[in-house]
């Protein structure tokens, strides 16, 4: 029930179709990816199923490596017609997998110009809020404890201690996207959506003064702590 969804259908589609299926006729290195196809198929979320996303890290080099021997094997058979005459040419065949992959990438990759069918999240072009979250990225300083909400803190990640907004612990800078296009993704420390806790703290904040907002522009906010974190902050937080 759980893995007979369009979406997953689709997910395993948008994986298989660029590479012509090919990683099926070399199915012992195809068990391989059996246990993160697994993870990512039951998950509860979208993203998992998504080929936008990082989970399918694992997957690629193992479909790549099972699509190389499985047409070494195709080859090997020496198929009649014109997908044998197709196989005995190389430059050809491997135009022919460029090819295959190029359309792909239109169809449904960032490259795609048809509204909605690429990727919102991790296309090439930029609208004001995300200049905005750049600007507010820039205005943090090296290494310190920061808090920032999940769009944003991926470009902040490089430090010791990251949290995830509305988790705040012992940050001394907080960048926080509003929910909506970007606030897809706001999470909480047990992964749950939680965009009503998001806005609350937001709000907090701006009301409090032991913050100071030092940026505010398209929804997307920085703080600055004004004061010493507390001391449960200092000594408990979680990273």
């Amino acid at each position: 029930e759980v893995l007979a969804t369009p979406g997953r259908a689709a997910y395993l589609a948008a994986l298989f179709l660029p590479l012509l299926l090919l990683p099926f006729l070399a199915p012992l290195l195809l068990l391989a990816a059996v246990p993160q196809f697994g993870v990512n198929l039951l998950a509860a979320s979208g993203p998992p199923q998504s080929i936008e996303f990082h989970y399918t890290v694992v997957l690629i080099p193992i479909l790549i490596a099972a699509a190389a021997l499985g047409l070494s094997r195709l080859r090997a058979r020496g198929l009649p017609g014109p997908t044998g005459r197709l196989l005995r040419r190389p430059g050809a065949l491997a135009a022919t997998l460029v090819g295959v992959g190029l359309v792909f990438a239109v169809v449904a990759g960032p490259l795609s110009p048809i509204p909605g069918s690429g990727s919102p999240h991790h296309g090439f072009s930029t609208d004001a809020e995300t200049r905005a979250m750049q600007e507010a990225v820039d205005l943090i300083p090296e290494s310190v404890p920061v808090s920032a909400s999940n769009p944003v803190g991926a470009h902040l990640s490089d430090r010791e201690r990251v949290h995830l907004f509305p988790l705040v612990a012992d940050a001394e800078w907080v960048v926080v996207s509003r929910p909506g296009r970007t606030g897809r993704a706001i999470t909480d420390r047990q992964g749950t959506l939680r965009p009503g806790l998001h806005l609350r703290t937001l709000g907090a904040m701006i009301r409090s003064p032991a913050w100071e907002r030092v940026y505010a522009n398209e929804g997307v906010h920085v703080f600055r702590r004004a004061g010493p974190p507390p001391v449960e902050a200092r000594t408990g937080a979680d990273a």
